[in-house]
């Protein structure tokens, strides 16, 4: 199965409305959905409050100054952060006074200081309160020494209910002993700093009695926090009511409304996705309330919305667009409510801008339509213009350009003051392989159950095993894939008694039993994990206290303290077949044949003949699952135990998101559409061959600790030696150039993957081309890998492998999510950016009918300026061109550096007025500025443009080397050798000598990697950026931070100016020691686990090359 999208069925439901259909229905598209449209409706006409934009906030999501770019910083609208204690251990970067520079520079409104992070673990290992109490004093020095205290909060506690005072939720005594170290710690903070702001309890849930009790406690003792934070890491529909109870609370404790901040917000399974984040967005703005986002990841990515230091993803445009809203909040009214997994959605109306904004996302594939009710005419006329934009997920660390355009133009308003938008709403097909009830497979004795990982088990009766002393368990089994705590069976009522046998206890197959929850189990664990896509027999059998566990007919464990039986855990009633007791563990994705359970222990040799092929005949229950299909197994032990088989597969939810504006219509012109057909083909659904590959479930509705994937499934197999092949069968509609991107993982860490993975690909058994997928820190951290193939109309075979032409074969490991087929075009190689939908400072939209592209132009007096967030694909010159007119002049920077001259409107008439500046790779800020008159800026046109020529590019192996700087020839992603060793101070270094032709500013685009860091002792990668300080012509040096490749054999850019003289020049690199805040002392970890290890590097990154570039080719070129 697969999903598709052509911009095509918007244009023509669009034109019907603009006719003057007012809601008619959005023809049919090729999206596969079980359901009618949707309506999510929008009214205009009901305020809910001022746009606060404070669910753009991100947990440590600052490393260095410089990593994220700053552009990424700003472009996000990045409201509140929280981080590290200055100089703390917690893990390497973002600490406190460090990052507030650049955070405060973009905009951000308050900083919250994690204290505790100055420990190195979590939980925290602090040895008395006194060394705390020291520790507090030294941080809030600092702070007190910086300009940005003001807008500094202090949080002294972080998750206490699962740290120091871990039995707080269910101990009296242990809360108010939380709530007097909290009163005496927030005296000692005010001793110190009597105008400090404070955040606090800051559990890590909402905890309605608890809170109670501690705020009713702080309004006694004077301690009441200046901001009230708690964490919300599940679903969004607990954070509406969550905030109405702490309201409530407040009131009636009399007790004056205080700024929450959900300081961590969001699951694995949402973030990156843009679609399923809009409902937290929704949530937390329809609240008004800050959130940030959580640090399940790496830090220094804005809570993973960056692919690369100035590179988004798409969730970075995902808070682009949020942060671009502005005026009041309207209310929205999703089709299902406030329910998890639906679609969502947040709206605002700003009146002065005469402009709405709507975003939309959340729940699965389908067409919606979205209904803005109470348009006012006054405000918009009697035709609306409408663009509707698609943010199409790209990955954790996969790029993602500009959001595509699926419509511009003017639509009628209806009658009754309503506009309906239709939107295709793009994502994975429901349930493709997931036919538990259908035809039985093959089996391994006979027929046998195939279940897909994803809501399907076999519910057995209540007491099947109850009253038993002695007992067999045996299964043929064949697992698609081997998840962790994956379960074979499961028979309990619930996590506190159960007896179950999963597949994958980490690393080996484990049968256990449990009247006092996981942690009072009886264990009998094996020697290692199934194979998969194969058959294994598996049986469990307990004589006495003697417990074995038997795989293919041969003892791989044993426990003879087995002193729970079935009848101590009772008479059950949740007797699972590939489900577990607990929630978040993954069902069982595999084939399940001859279940059989025995009340009594079979012997070794009849258990061998069980491995042998003899068929089970168990005298309790007895399910051979020989039906040709069906929700009936019939148990043929003969006592009427039958079972049923369940297939309630969670639907996998939309990954994308969708940006609707409104302005007034009728007088402007449409702008161009760039999106273009593409389709979405995922691997678990393609045709496998070969060994050793694995189909996997990734996040879930019900696993929210997994990460977000498309069709939340992948594959695993394509890796060196494997013979793995994954072809998919695509249809395309017209003949054409297609851009194949292939959506993969790969984990840096693994033992055969140095650098991004090469495999093969292959059209219709053609000549495969290799294709290189990047590497991350772990496995399911997505990227995505670009090439172009050319396709006829009609059906293909795309594949995946292993070997390519002349005996080159797989060097690595990936995992493959899916590919996407996206129609090239030419013509949209240029990207258009309207000047009303830009970021304004002082400037308003002018929508009178002047032909003008879009809803209308802004006119810029002295002063005000237009901010557009530019996307380069690569670093490389840009043609930038300007339509204004006007008599006024303008100035323009890009990326804060001034262009030369004047950008002049040109009188009455249009003009357009073209710079060729280098861009860099992902975000650049193009600012225009009033400078005198006014101007009347139309829109910004974006062409890149080929010009090699004038970007000079120089080997690092070609340069000076001196003390222990050296050249590597060893890293095969490199373009040569790389310099390697420039580090400890002024002694080693590189120095290049360049050649300028005129002497001005200069780009200056850095090829490196670097992969420092240090063990991490948590589920996040301890990973460093590397410092290098520059200096040319021997002038001073200034600092430059890069951020972490993931690999020594993976490189990215990066672009800093510099002024070179015309001829030849230097360009001297070398790495100084790093400090902490006091300037003099270098940063160990000096508690808890690793001591001794560098939290601060003293090591430039390998260089690979570096290219120079005039940041300007020429002079305006004037079209009028």
């Amino acid at each position: 199965m697969r999903s598709t999208w052509t911009a095509l069925s918007l244009v023509a439901a669009l034109a019907v409305a603009a006719a003057g259909v007012a809601g008619a229905s959005p023809p049919a598209t090729a999206v596969v959905t079980p359901h009618a449209a949707e309506t999510l409706a929008v009214d205009l006409g009901t305020p809910t409050g001022s746009f606060r934009g404070g669910a753009s906030g991100a947990l440590y999501g600052l490393s260095d100054q410089g990593v994220p770019s700053d552009n990424l910083i700003a472009g996000m609208g990045l409201a509140t952060v929280d981080t590290k204690a200055q100089d703390g251990q917690q893990h390497p970067g973002s600490d406190a006074l460090e990052v507030a520079k650049p955070f405060f520079a973009g905009g951000g409104r308050d900083l919250f200081v994690y204290m505790t992070d100055v420990y190195r673990n979590f939980p925290y290992e602090r040895t008395s309160y006194a060394q705390y109490q020291g520790y507090l004093r030294t941080e809030v020095e600092q702070i007190l020494a910086d300009p940005h205290r003001d807008h500094i909060v202090l949080v002294p506690y972080n998750e206490p209910d699962g740290n120091w005072f871990s039995g707080l939720t269910t101990d009296p005594a242990e809360l108010a002993a939380f709530d007097d170290e909290w009163l005496q710690t927030y005296r000692f903070l005010k001793g110190l700093w009597p105008q400090a702001r404070i955040a606090g309890p800051n559990f890590y849930s909402y905890h309605p009695d608890q809170l109670r009790t501690f705020l009713a406690f702080c309004k006694q003792n004077n301690c009441l926090p200046d901001v009230m934070t708690w964490h919300e890491l599940g679903n969004t529909s607990t954070v509406r009511p969550n905030v109405a109870a702490y309201r409530q609370l407040e009131t009636s404790l009399g007790i004056a409304h205080r700024t929450v901040n959900l300081n961590e917000y969001a699951a694995r399974y949402q973030l990156t996705s843009p679609g399923r984040m809009v409902p937290w967005l929704s949530a937390i703005e329809d609240s008004k309330v800050d959130g940030d986002l959580p640090y399940w990841n790496q830090n220094g990515t804005l809570g993973d919305s960056v692919s690369q230091n100035n590179i988004p993803n798409a969730q970075w445009w995902l808070y682009h667009w949020y942060s671009s809203m502005s005026g009041q909040t309207v209310a929205v009214a999703p089709p299902h409510g406030d329910t998890d997994n639906t679609l969502q959605g947040v709206a605002t109306l700003d009146k002065a801008k005469r402009q709405a904004r709507i975003i939309v996302g959340g729940g699965p594939a389908g067409p919606a339509d979205v209904v803005v009710k109470h348009v006012d005419p006054a405000v918009f006329g009697r035709t609306v213009h409408a663009t509707v934009q698609e943010d199409d997920w790209s990955g954790m660390t996969g790029a993602a350009a500009t959001p595509a355009r699926m419509f511009d133009g003017d639509v009628r308003v209806a009658a009754d003051g309503s506009v309906s938008l239709p939107v295709d709403i793009a994502g994975p097909s429901a349930g493709g392989d997931c036919t538990a009830t259908g035809a039985r497979a093959a089996g391994r004795v006979g027929a046998a159950l195939k279940l897909c990982g994803n809501g399907e088990y076999v519910n057995l009766p209540a007491g099947v095993v109850d009253g038993l002393h002695d007992f067999t368990v045996s299964a043929w089994v064949n697992p698609a894939q081997n998840s962790t705590w994956t379960r074979l069976f499961d028979f309990g009522s619930g996590t506190n008694a159960n007896m179950f046998l999963t597949l994958n206890a980490g690393s080996a197959i484990r049968f256990a039993i449990t009247t006092g929850g996981g942690s009072a189990e009886q264990r009998i664990d094996g020697t290692g994990t199934l194979p998969t896509n194969a058959w294994s027999q598996v049986t469990v059998t307990v004589s006495g206290n003697t417990g074995t566990l038997y795989v293919n007919g041969k003892a791989v464990g044993t426990n003879p303290n087995m002193t729970l039986h079935p009848a101590d855990v009772g008479a059950t009633t949740q007797n699972w077949i590939g489900r577990s007791q607990y929630s978040a563990d993954p069902d069982l994705n595999g084939k399940v044949d001859d279940f059989a359970v025995y009340g009594r222990a079979l012997s070794s040799a009849e258990v061998a003949g069980l491995a042998a092929g003899q068929a089970a005949a168990g005298d309790v229950a007895d399910y051979r699952f020989d039906e040709t299909g069906g929700a009936a197994a019939a148990d043929s032990s003969g006592h009427g135990r039958d079972a049923t088989v369940v297939s309630a597969a969670q639907e996998p939810t939309s990954m994308n998101a969708y940006q609707i504006i409104l302005s007034p219509g009728g007088t402007g012109s449409s702008s161009p559409i760039d999106d273009s057909w593409h389709a979405s083909y995922p691997a678990a659904q393609a045709t496998i061959t070969g060994s050793g590959w694995n189909a996997n479930t990734e996040g879930t509705p019900s696993n929210l600790s997994g990460f977000a994937t498309y069709g939340d499934t992948d594959v695993g197999g394509l890796r060196t030696g494997s013979d793995t092949v994954i072809t998919f069968p695509v249809n395309v509609p017209t003949t054409g150039d297609y851009t194949l991107r292939v959506f993969a993982g790969s984990n840096a860490q693994a033992a055969n993957v140095s650098g991004p993975t090469n495999v093969f690909l292959g059209v219709d058994g053609g000549t495969p081309q290799q294709v290189w997928l990047p590497d991350g820190y772990g496995w399911v951290i997505w990227n995505h890998a670009d090439t172009a193939v050319h396709l006829a109309a009609g059906d293909h075979r795309i594949s995946l492998s292993t070997t390519g032409p002349d005996g080159a074969a797989t060097h690595g490991d990936a995992i493959i999510n899916k590919i996407d087929l996206r129609l090239a075009d030419a013509a949209r190689n240029s990207t258009g950016y309207e000047a009303e939908q830009a970021d304004l400072r002082g400037a308003v939209p002018d929508y009178h009918a002047q032909g003008q592209s879009g809803a209308g132009v802004v006119g810029l007096d002295r002063g005000q300026t237009a901010t557009f967030w530019v996307y380069s694909a690569s670093d490389g010159y840009t043609d930038l061109a300007f339509r204004s007119r006007g008599a006024g002049t303008a100035t323009v920077a890009v990326n804060d550096q001034a262009l030369p001259g004047n950008l002049a409107g040109g009188g009455a008439r249009w003009s357009t007025d073209t710079d060729r500046v280098y861009l860099t790779s992902g975000i650049n800020k193009v600012v225009v500025t009033g400078h005198s008159g006014r101007v009347a800026l139309d829109e910004l046109t974006t062409t890149p443009v080929d010009r090699g020529a004038d970007i000079a590019t120089y080997q690092a192996e070609d340069g000076t080397l001196t003390g222990t700087g050296r050249v590597d020839t060893g890293y095969g992603q490199a373009h040569g050798g790389v310099v390697t060793g420039i580090g400890g101070g002024n002694a080693n270094s590189l120095t290049m000598t360049v050649q300028a032709p005129v002497t001005g500013t200069y780009a200056m685009t850095i090829r490196y990697a670097n992969n420092q860091g240090i063990l991490a002792n948590h589920y996040n990668p301890d990973l460093m950026t590397a410092p290098a300080d520059i200096s040319v012509n021997g002038g001073p040096t200034f600092h430059v931070n890069f951020a972490n490749t993931f690999d020594w054999n993976q490189f990215w850019t990066r672009t800093v100016p510099v002024r070179l003289t015309k001829g030849g020049n230097t360009i001297r690199f070398i790495a100084n020691q790093q400090y902490n805040w006091d300037g003099t002392t270098v940063g160990v970890i000096h508690s808890g686990s690793d001591v001794g290890d560098a939290l601060r590097s003293d090591t430039a990154p390998n260089i690979d090359q570096i290219s120079l570039a005039p940041m300007r080719l020429s002079r305006p070129s004037t079209d009028h």
